[in-house]
């Protein structure tokens, strides 16, 4: 059943994140309107959430401004759209919450909002948005900044079933690290597993026999480090086994895609164990010779 909420929400751009953002705020009762350029999200819009919540294919005068609005666009438009808002808004845009979803960009690129007289807010979901389902909201963390209240950010995150955190950073560089982090937990590793997966099949493994166990294993002991093991690794690079190493490089000659991921993720993991002193600098220097010696242009 379709609750009903106490704030009301309008979501500019319907990608990946904004779709699920669609579905959860509509769930909650709390979404008034889309705005959506592309005839390719009408389908999902139609069939995905309540028929009552108007689509707009452009910001315009006709459109009604809720108390917040998210821009869910890709990060190079959010600047163009909140300048499009202010001007098409004005002071109308006073006293609402013009918000990005951006996870490297900072809060004043909505500028020109916050000088109509907008409160501007970054709330970026600390997720991964592959599968388009507001469930994947649960129970995540949100990483929030803002020169107004916090607290009435926190309560439409928690609504959505999720954690606000209050970040501020000194400079750009600082908010792009807090991205970098997420890249890594999701993208690179992603990059891992799916090199494992085209890998076993070159072995002719069954890949959902083998690897999910392993996989969860390999997680669960990462979220496991404590201050004296900061980098649970085994394998190889660990023992500083060359000899095996060699062996890998040789196997994948005839395959030279999966060869370069096998040497590009090798050298990372190897540039992890020095950060962490697991390997000696001279195995270090023996082992990241070999590996940029086999890399494919």
């Amino acid at each position: 059943m379709r609750e009903e909420s106490k704030f009301k929400c309008g979501v500019i751009g319907v990608g990946k994140l904004g779709s699920v953002l669609v579905q959860a705020l509509s769930r909650k009762g709390a979404l008034n309107w889309i705005i959506e350029k592309s005839h390719k999200a009408v389908p999902f819009i139609n069939e995905e959430i309540n028929t009552g919540i108007k689509c707009y294919s452009s910001i315009n005068k006709k459109i009604i401004l809720p108390d917040f609005i998210f821009l869910t666009v890709n990060d190079s438009g959010i600047e163009d759209v909140s300048d499009r808002l202010a001007d098409v808004f004005g002071q109308k845009l006073s006293g609402k919450y013009v918000i990005h979803c951006s996870g490297v960009l900072p809060v004043s690129v909505l500028e020109s909002c916050r000088r109509a007289g907008a409160k501007t807010a970054c709330c970026h979901p600390y997720q991964t948005f592959y599968e388009p389902s507001p469930d994947i909201l649960n129970d995540i963390s949100w990483g929030v900044e803002t020169k107004d209240s916090f607290d009435i950010l926190e309560k439409i995150i928690n609504n959505l079933g999720g954690r606000a955190l209050k970040l501020s950073y000194k400079n750009k560089a600082e908010k792009a690290l807090y991205h970098i982090s997420a890249v890594f937990a999701s993208n690179f590793l992603s990059t891992a597993v799916t090199g494992s997966e085209l890998i076993s099949s070159k072995a002719s493994l069954p890949w959902n026999d083998f690897l999910p166990k392993i996989i969860n294993t390999t997680i669960g002991n990462n979220l496991k480090v404590t201050d004296k093991i900061r980098f649970p690794l085994t394998g190889p690079i660990a023992r500083a086994d060359l000899e095996t190493i060699r062996l890998h490089v040789k196997t994948l000659k005839k395959y030279p895609s999966l060869l370069n991921i096998y040497c590009y993720l090798s050298l990372a993991t190897l540039e992890t164990a020095k950060i962490n002193k697991l390997i000696t600098k001279q195995k270090f220097g023996e082992i990241k010779e070999f590996l940029v010696s086999y890399l494919f242009d």
